[in-house]
């Protein structure tokens, strides 16, 4: 899960150097090939993303699906190398002088619709599963979550923004892309997103059958599993100095009751 996230990156990484190169070169022929490398530089993240996605929602895609997934890939790519024989994906019209970088003005054909609209379907499909995992998970990982949905929308929203707008003089799906690393750098940081020690304990605590209440030396209440959240759901929104009495109560007579550094 980790290595698919670390590969995202990476590739992303990458993306934004060949991008920077692009708008620094005026030569036609080599700021088509940077290009060309970036679209299928940007196929890569998706497919990390999407493998990642799959991962840490638990959620299986299917042999068929993932096969698909990666034949649109291989095959986007084979003729994304190939364009300057074929010109089946787009072909160079010119470079454009009248913004404060020069930009590439192609013609594109139905193979670059394909590589749009399929990229597109397979971005909504990873928010979907996001989305859809956001159900039933506890305040930590609904964080997280979110911030993945951000991640995955940032390139894409970049990308419809532009074509809508038919704005082709700053590519701003790869500021989608920067955005989407800023973003992911927070969940990193932050939250414990490959913090697997952390990741772990949470599902453990959060899939047990026992309901579990984290409270502090004063009895304000720190962490609930879902278990305590279902049978009790107005437990943090009421909780009162009268039951925090409860629970002083509780743990002087509960000997099971474990104390680490004034936690309970």
């Amino acid at each position: 899960n980790q290595k698919w996230l670390l590969l995202n990156v990476i590739c992303g990484l990458f993306c934004e150097v060949l991008y920077f190169m692009e708008i620094s070169c005026s030569e036609p022929e080599i700021k088509m090939r940077i290009y060309t490398t970036n679209l299928m530089l940007k196929l890569v993240v998706l497919q990390c993303f999407v493998k990642f996605i799959s991962h840490y929602c638990n959620m299986h895609i299917g042999k068929k699906a993932s096969a698909v997934f990666s034949s649109y890939t291989i095959f986007m790519v084979i003729f994304l190398t190939s364009n300057r024989h074929h010109h089946m994906v787009y072909s160079l019209v010119a470079v454009g002088q009248d913004f404060w970088v020069p930009y590439l003005i192609i013609k594109p054909h139905i193979l670059y619709y394909v590589l749009i609209y399929g990229t597109v379907l397979w971005a909504s499909f990873c928010n979907f599963m996001i989305f859809k995992h956001l159900k039933g998970s506890d305040e930590m990982q609904r964080r997280r979550l979110r911030y993945l949905f951000l991640a995955g929308m940032a390139p894409i929203a970049g990308l419809l923004i532009g074509k809508i707008l038919n704005f082709d003089k700053i590519d701003l799906a790869n500021i989608g892309f920067a955005v989407s690393a800023v973003i992911l750098l927070i969940l990193v940081c932050r939250y414990g997103l490959l913090d697997t020690v952390q990741l772990a304990k949470e599902t453990i605590i959060d899939n047990t059958n026992e309901g579990l209440v984290v409270v502090d030396t004063n009895y304000n209440i720190l962490y609930v599993n879902p278990v305590v959240r279902e049978k009790y759901p107005d437990i943090c929104r009421r909780y009162t100095e009268k039951d925090k009495r409860k629970f002083r109560e509780l743990f002087a007579q509960e000997e099971s009751v474990y104390e680490a550094d004034g936690i309970y």
